[in-house]
Order: structure tokens, then C-alpha cells, then sequence
């Protein structure tokens, strides 16, 4: 059997429903992330896995993302178990896990592995779960052979474009400073207009316009994996708030700023 097949069904067999593979290169590289002295040395390889997180039409107070258990948990563990197969297969090779906080631009290797195409919003569109997938990957010095895609572009329909309230997706790119996700986390006093376009979006945490308008969202498959459909809460409140902080994708950012957008969309 091929090594690229053993590798691949190490991280089937792990539970990650959606994978690939593409060549190591150095420009693939985000400068400046710590976590960069933990890359293989000699990289090689870079194998690629998608975790769905659609659970269905939930939504109350969070962004989609955030209604489920803390992926870095469940998309970790995953990655650690491959890890500890492949080890097994493959003993004098390295296997490194990454997962959000990764120094490898997670889009664009998932698209030199052919598991998508890049939408007008930087999101990685695939064809069964649409963009509502959370991107990890394995970084080896084992050279599994892969041959990279050619990345493919949607069809640039302008919906994600037309559909963002602030303006922070253009024709002439993406601004974060002004983007409601962004300011739904950030530390401090946001400003009048921050607050009101915080109220406008009715969400404490992220925000979901542009994802939702894409016709690839339309009817995405909810996904397989069961630690995300176990536990859905789709509403942060003053009562939950504690509880969620434990194992929701927003506790890093601590109670502060969660508190203060709660207290913001109570002024509504």
C-alpha cells in the first residue's frame, strides 16, 4: 500500500471525516507565529483534515462556530490520535499537530490538497459542508509524495461582497479593523459605532453574514462528528456564561469582553 493511502486512512481512521495532503514548502509559512519552532525539521509533507461543525439552523446569541464543544479540543485530540498511528507506520518520521494557532496558512494548503475552493471572503468552500469547516493539519519530515492542486477560485458571485454590513469585505479585499467578528473580541471599550453594529448583529460572540449568504451554505451537510452534535448551545447568557467558558471556542478571550457584549445587546 501506498504511504500517501496509509497516511490518509490514519486520519480517517482518527475520526476526521475530510482529508488530503500537499508538499511542504517554506512560503507556506506565516511569519511571526511562536508556534513555528515546533515545525519538523526537513518538512516535507503537510497533511491536511477537515472538521464540520454545522450542527443546523441553532442560532440565537453566537456565531455557528461557537455553538458547539471547543474544536481546538476535538480537532486536537483527533489530530494527536493520526499522530500516534502514523508514528506507529512510519517510527523515524516526526508528526506534528496544528490547529487554528498554526504557523501554516491553513487555507491555502487545504486548497493545494484539492479539499475546496477560496471564496471571495477567504473562506475555504468544499462541496459537501460548504465553508463551515475548521481546518488542522499534520506537519511530517516523511515525504508522502503528494502532488499539488491548482487553487480554484468560486464563482465570484459577490453575494459574501453585497452581504457584509460594515463593509470590511470589498472588491478590494478584506479589512478586519471594521469586520463585527473582530470587534465582538476585542479587549476594552469599542466605540459608538462598534456598539451599535454590535446591537445591529444581535450576536456576543462572531458573526455569520457572509458565510450565510454563500449558495454554498445553503444546505450543508450537518456534520459527522458526535463531540459537536452532543452539545449544542446556541445562546450565551448571564446564567450560562461560566459553564460555557470551560469548553466553548470563545474562552480564550475570557469573561470580560463576553460579559460586555452581553450587556451591550441587553441595551438594545
Amino acid at each position: 500500500m501506498p504511504q500517501k493511502k496509509m497516511a490518509l486512512d490514519c486520519l480517517l481512521q482518527s475520526g476526521i471525516p475530510v482529508c488530503g495532503g500537499c508538499r511542504f514548502e517554506e512560503k507556506l509559512i506565516i511569519p511571526g507565529v511562536r508556534s513555528a519552532s515546533r515545525l519538523p525539521q526537513n518538512a516535507k509533507s503537510v497533511l491536511v483534515g477537515l472538521f464540520p461543525y454545522y450542527v443546523g439552523a441553532k442560532k440565537a446569541n453566537l456565531s455557528l462556530y461557537s455553538v458547539i464543544a471547543d474544536y481546538h479540543d476535538v480537532a486536537g485530540r483527533m489530530l494527536d490520535t493520526a499522530c500516534e498511528k502514523l508514528k506507529e507506520l512510519f517510527p523515524q518520521h516526526s508528526f506534528v499537530p496544528f490547529v487554528d494557532a498554526s504557523p501554516i496558512a491553513e487555507v491555502a494548503v487545504a486548497l493545494k490538497s484539492g479539499l475546496g475552493k477560496l471564496g471571495r471572503n477567504g473562506q475555504l468552500i468544499t462541496e459537501k459542508y460548504g465553508s463551515m469547516t475548521f481546518i488542522g493539519e499534520i506537519v511530517t519530515d516523511l515525504d508522502l509524495g503528494f502532488d499539488d492542486c491548482e487553487t480554484e477560485q468560486c464563482e465570484n458571485c459577490g453575494k459574501c461582497i453585497a452581504a457584509c454590513p460594515t463593509g470590511a469585505l470589498s472588491e478590494s479585499g478584506f479589512c478586519k479593523d471594521i469586520c463585527r467578528s473582530h470587534f465582538s473580541q476585542k479587549k476594552g471599550e469599542l466605540t459608538e459605532w462598534e456598539t451599535n453594529q454590535l446591537k445591529s448583529g444581535g450576536l456576543a460572540w462572531g458573526c455569520d453574514i457572509c458565510t450565510l449568504a454563500c449558495p454554498h451554505n445553503a444546505s450543508p451537510e450537518i456534520t459527522p462528528i458526535t463531540e459537536f452534535t452532543a452539545d449544542i448551545q446556541p445562546e450565551l447568557t448571564e446564567k450560562n456564561i461560566e459553564i460555557l467558558m470551560k469548553n466553548r471556542a470563545f474562552a480564550w478571550r475570557g469573561e470580560k469582553v463576553l460579559r460586555r457584549n452581553l450587556s451591550i445587546l441587553k441595551d438594545k
